[in-house]
């Protein structure tokens, strides 16, 4: 359906609409087993991010220097209350991954976020109007990407320093390119469109016609592209935090952890492995579920879905 048609429509009927667009998302996710472990999941992390002063058993940078590397679920860890164990200062590991998993999500989404609005931005622009802004604004992808995306990360983040703003900004300016590359793909084809060219008849000014009527019929890729995306980021913020170019040390964080645990690997296995596994399960569901909000976005499997 496109735009124009979408403005003939009352506001209950768009509004009924939704609602039905809602409960078809929702069969066919309740049909793709897969893709609901990945809401569970993801579902779970975000719960106790958001929740995690009321979910988690300790503070976590309460040190016990008398409870240092206790092993998960050994009979004086369970004793302590520590299910999890304890990492070398005593800090409660379960403690430490719930309250982690509120940088991870931050940086991930927030810098996706950032991501998207300035790759539409100059997508829409350099697809609409093509020409010399099409050259200038390909071009600097160009340059950007003739760097490896991680390094340059890194390279940047050394610079202005690390800090979990500072990393949310550079992620985000940095990871545009691809956002703009699919939606400008996009425009050059809906610009020529018979909807496109009715608007532009009946004088509706670019801004709106971009925003309003062209926007809401390329941004699919983009939904799919952005959630994929979200996983990358985790993983790269993890790494970032891991060399020390992260957010403060004090501030619990999955990267944190694996590098606290690093020297320790071969004695106290489980600072490394239980956050690299939380690490793991977290952008793991995010890939579950892009996967089915690919095939379902996707005209042609849509109906078999």
């Amino acid at each position: 359906m496109t735009a124009n048609t979408q403005a003939a429509i009352s506001p209950f009927q768009r509004e009924r609409t939704r609602l039905e667009e809602l409960e078809r998302a929702w069969r066919s996710l309740a049909r793709s087993r897969l893709g609901l472990i990945g809401l569970f999941i993801l579902g779970l992390v975000v719960f106790s991010a958001i929740f995690a002063d009321v979910v988690s058993p300790f503070s976590p940078t309460a040190q016990t220097l008398s409870d240092r590397l206790l092993p998960p679920f050994s009979a004086r860890a369970l004793e302590k209350g520590h299910w999890l164990g304890t990492d070398h200062l005593g800090r409660d590991v379960l403690s430490r991954l719930i309250y982690g998993s509120r940088v991870s999500l931050i940086v991930g989404i927030l810098a996706v976020a950032i991501s998207c609005v300035l790759g539409i931005l100059l997508g829409l622009v350099s697809g609409y109007w093509g020409g010399w802004l099409d050259d200038i604004i390909m071009r600097v992808g160009d340059v950007q990407l003739a760097f490896p995306f991680v390094l340059l990360v890194i390279a940047v983040v050394a610079v202005v320093g690390g800090g979990l703003w500072n990393e949310v900004i550079v992620i985000g300016i940095t990871g545009w390119v691809g956002y703009a590359r699919v939606i400008r793909g996009q425009v050059f084809s809906a610009r020529e469109k018979e909807y496109v060219e009715a608007a532009r008849c009946i004088g509706v000014r670019t801004p709106i016609l971009l925003v309003k009527h062209i926007l809401p019929n390329v941004i699919t890729p983009i939904i799919v592209l952005a959630t994929f995306s979200v996983a990358g980021v985790i993983i790269l913020e993890a790494a970032l935090t891991f060399l020390g170019l992260g957010v403060d040390p004090k501030t619990p964080t999955w990267g944190g952890m694996l590098a606290d645990g690093r020297s320790h690997i071969f004695t106290s296995w489980w600072m490394t492995f239980i956050p690299g596994m939380a690490i793991f399960v977290t952008v793991l569901s995010i890939n579950l579920l892009g996967d089915w909000l690919r095939d379902y976005l996707d005209p042609e499997l849509r109906n078999v879905l």
